[in-house]
């Protein structure tokens, strides 16, 4: 588990300094239905992706299992914004070979990064 979220924040972050990680995050629905239950709400999946609440019970998630899992505070990320988008190489956002096209992301994107180091 530890590999593939340190996979997940290696081709994911965008940052303007070495000291902050932000990430996007593509949620299982069952995991984000469970997070939203558990915080008393009862909105529709693309509800959720917007939900400041269910945002940062994700961010949390992530940096408990981050330092859990050993991850040192900065290898952390600091923001996340979710997204219901699968990347996949039709959307054109990935390779054939899967490694992220990150200039085409950060366009794709922009606006929510600039939300993320606001």
């Amino acid at each position: 588990m530890l590999f593939q979220y340190r996979l997940i924040l290696k081709e994911t972050i965008f940052g303007k300094t070495k000291f902050t990680k932000l990430t996007f995050r593509l949620c299982y629905r069952t995991h984000l239905e469970s997070m939203s239950h558990t915080l008393g709400k009862t909105i529709s999946y693309e509800e959720m992706m917007t939900d400041a609440d269910v945002e940062r019970s994700v961010l949390q998630s992530l940096i408990t299992h981050g330092l859990k899992e050993g991850l040192e505070k900065f290898e952390v990320p600091q923001a996340v914004t979710l997204i219901p988008d699968v990347w996949t190489p039709e959307s054109g956002l990935i390779t054939a070979a899967f490694k992220v096209k990150r200039k085409v992301i950060q366009n794709v994107y922009q606006k929510a990064i600039d939300r993320m180091y606001a």
